[in-house]
């Protein structure tokens, strides 16, 4: 661990640069997100695929979508899915792995793997984190083949069929590789 936290503000708030002990010097880089897309998924009701010894499987058909960001947005293409593990404790491990095609014609393959948590198992819930892996082509998309991305997860206007995706690149010091503009050719 690069850092101890030292709170000097309120109960729960995030330490800042100021209140981080650094362990080795210079202190570490620093990560920020950079919104990438959000995306509106429509699902067929989930299919149960029985227990396992890790918990229950399920399978949730993806039917559809879109998705809209900066210099990107189209549409999510049916025959995906979402397939999930309830856990003994809980926890809802997802990987949805489907299709996304830009309104300029290239198709991006997602695979999106995270965890989902909700102690009443009902949305909203306390933890709905994924961590998305994209195959996009050569050209304008590129980009999101050399960076990581993490995302949030809510309940789409549908309720159970159909959720909201929200995505973030990780970017290091402010600076996400390749610039967003130089990737769009802006």
């Amino acid at each position: 661990m690069p850092w101890n936290k030292r709170s000097t503000g309120p109960p729960g708030a995030p330490p800042s640069e100021t209140t981080m002990t650094h362990l080795i010097s210079p202190p570490m880089p620093g990560l920020d997100l950079r919104f990438a897309y959000e995306a509106l998924v429509t699902l067929q009701p989930e299919e149960v695929q029985g227990h396992t010894h890790k918990g229950q499987r399920l399978r949730v058909p993806i039917t559809g979508g879109r998705f809209q960001g900066q210099g990107l947005s189209g549409r999510i293409l049916p025959g995906g899915a979402d397939w999930q593990l309830l856990r003994t404790d809980g926890r809802l491990e997802i990987e949805a792995i489907y299709d996304m095609q830009t309104e300029d014609g290239a198709f991006i393959h997602v695979r999106n793997k995270g965890l989902w948590y909700s102690a009443n198992n009902q949305w909203p819930a306390e933890y709905a984190v994924t961590h998305p892996v994209f195959e996009a082509p050569q050209g304008p998309y590129e980009w999101m083949n050399t960076s990581l991305f993490v995302g949030t997860v809510g309940e789409g206007p549908d309720g159970p069929l159909s959720i909201r995706l929200a995505v973030y690149q990780v970017c290091m010091n402010t600076q996400c590789l390749p610039p967003l503009a130089t990737a769009l050719n802006l």
